[in-house]
């Protein structure tokens, strides 16, 4: 497959999600094989615009570069492949006459769609689908009714070739090590996470670092250091192709550890988890810690199952030997239809922009919630503090109550048994007082008696004497 000049078209190119990593991929592998590579995308950004610049002859234009259809008439590519509905002016005129691929990855996103069906199935060598899901899902909305069948294909997310070579892992006696990739972890896979025993380690991969993640890129030296995959979608494919057993997991559920009872029917949904039923956490976590065993077992012959398609180059060598033996239709497009085109692309261009604003506004209200859940934090550790404070002052306050009602208490039983004691000798003085008060009037009685009979006495004797 040797190509000068290849054109690739993708909405943004910013961070490491699917359609992204399928147009890097792409521009690598023909980059590497000896082409110049043009990528033009709606929205560019690191870190993939800078691994893009590092890939060898490839340049990243916007699509609203007014200078981009000149630099394409002055050196028209061999190959166009398209994504997003972006179709540059030059590509859409009668003066272009490269072959052109249109590739659709998903049955669900709006610019994945065929909008412009009748502009695609003039123009287009082959248009191709990242599942026989999104193939027949396409198929039955009606947009592809007049489309040659001999120019749909599957093509299936393919792996880089290196990843194909990747070496397994010597773990020794050591845990399995699982890496988890994913921007949108379900609740219950990171429930599952935290019930595994010490046997099973994960490492995580993806955008939401609020949940323990790092942003990576997948690659085959990252899969080189694990011994297992839980993901969905391409990155399953990455695991096959480098012999790794993969858990088939993630938002939208899955079959869990892939075999080959359940790898084409989760390859036909493009490994996606659709088509197969949620898992609660403890489930996912005996599944995770007890089947991968058995998983490895499994991976060899599904990669046998999977077939040449399963590795970027094989698969691209086969989609242009197709081309060339199918050239594309005269394209002969109409202005009309031309005007058509350019509209669904303005449109995904406002929906770029509005999806970047978006984002950006929820990177701010992520922030802001996480400002207000430290402040709120850092509110309640202060009340907590204070609460802790006052209940340490209370206690204290209690204790030194305590304290002084005690002596207070015991001050008042000693006084209490001074005065019972006092009022005992009291009672003891008044008592003798009144002896001795008794006992002094009889005398007195006594003495006054003695008197009179003194007296009574001396009359007496008066009266006897002669006068």
């Amino acid at each position: 497959m040797a190509l000068r000049h290849v054109l690739i078209t993708q909405w943004r190119m910013c961070q490491f999600t699917g359609s992204e990593m399928v147009t890097l991929e792409l521009a690598e592998h023909f980059a590497a094989s000896g082409a110049k590579v043009t990528v033009v995308v709606h929205e560019g950004g690191e870190p993939v615009s800078a691994l893009l610049a590092a890939a060898g002859d490839v340049r990243l234009w916007s699509s609203t570069d007014a200078g981009l259809d000149e630099f394409l008439r002055a050196d028209p590519p061999d190959l166009a492949w398209l994504q997003h509905q972006i179709i540059p002016r030059f590509v859409l005129s009668d003066d272009f006459a490269g072959h052109v691929v249109v590739n659709h990855m998903s049955a669900y996103q709006p610019l994945e769609n065929a909008l412009a069906p009748e502009v695609e199935r003039r123009l287009a060598t082959v248009s191709v689908f990242n599942s026989a899901e999104t193939l027949d899902r396409l198929r039955d909305s009606g947009v592809l009714d007049r489309f040659d069948p001999e120019r749909l294909r599957v093509f299936p997310n393919p792996a880089p070739d290196d990843i194909a070579e990747v070496k397994p892992r010597v773990r020794g006696d050591g845990p399995v090590r699982l890496l988890l990739i994913s921007n949108h972890v379900p609740q219950e896979l990171a429930e599952a996470v935290d019930l595994l025993p010490s046997g099973v380690e994960i490492v995580f991969v993806g955008a939401q670092t609020g949940k323990g993640a790092s942003p990576a890129r997948v690659d085959a030296e990252l899969l080189s250091t694990v011994d297992g995959v839980v993901s969905i979608g391409k990155s399953v494919q990455y695991a096959i192709a480098a012999g790794l057993p993969v858990y088939c997991y993630d938002r939208f559920g899955g079959p869990g550890w892939l075999d080959l009872d359940n790898v084409s029917s989760a390859r036909y949904h493009n490994f996606s988890g659709r088509g197969f039923e949620r898992k609660d956490a403890a489930t996912i976590a005996e599944e995770l810690a007890h089947g991968y065993a058995g998983a490895a077992e499994s991976v060899d012959a599904m990669r046998a199952a999977c077939g040449p398609d399963l590795v970027l180059g094989p698969a691209l060598d086969a989609l242009w030997e197709h081309c060339e033996e199918n050239p594309r239709p005269v394209p002969g497009i109409d202005p009309a239809a031309r005007a058509a085109q350019q509209s669904v692309a303005a449109l995904g261009r406002l929906w770029t922009t509005t999806h970047a604003r978006a984002k950006r506004h929820g990177t701010a209200l992520t922030k802001s919630r996480s400002d207000l859940a430290r402040l709120s934090d850092r509110r309640r550790a202060e009340d907590a503090r204070n609460a802790e404070t006052m209940a340490r002052l209370r206690s204290r306050h209690a204790e030194q109550l305590a304290t002084l009602r005690s002596r207070h208490a015991t001050k008042l039983e000693r006084r209490t048994a001074t005065i019972a004691t006092l009022k005992s000798r009291l009672a003891s003085t008044e008592a003798e007082l009144g002896r001795l008060q008794r006992s002094h009037d009889r005398r007195i009685m006594r003495a006054a008696a003695a008197v009179a009979r003194l007296v009574d006495a001396l009359a007496q004797v008066v009266r006897r004497r002669p006068a």
